[in-house]
C-alpha cells in the first residue's frame, strides 16, 4: 500500500521521492518502464526513486 509521505528528495536539490507509509524503508521507483515499491540501497536506486511532479 502506497499511502505514505511524499519526501522532499533522496538526492540533494532534486524533485521529490515517494516513501511507503506501511513499509518506510521502501520507495516508489521506476524500473524498466514499470513502477515498483523497493528498498533504496544505492545511488541508482535513489535516482530511480526521484520524480519530477508535473500537472
Amino acid at each position: 500500500m502506497i499511502s505514505g509521505g511524499r519526501q522532499r528528495h533522496l538526492i540533494h536539490r532534486l524533485p521529490p521521492s515517494f516513501q511507503s507509509y506501511s513499509h518506510p524503508d521502501r520507495y516508489l521507483r521506476h524500473y524498466s518502464y514499470l513502477l515498483r515499491l523497493d528498498p533504496v540501497t544505492d545511488a541508482q536506486g535513489r535516482a530511480d526513486a526521484t520524480f519530477r511532479v508535473t500537472s
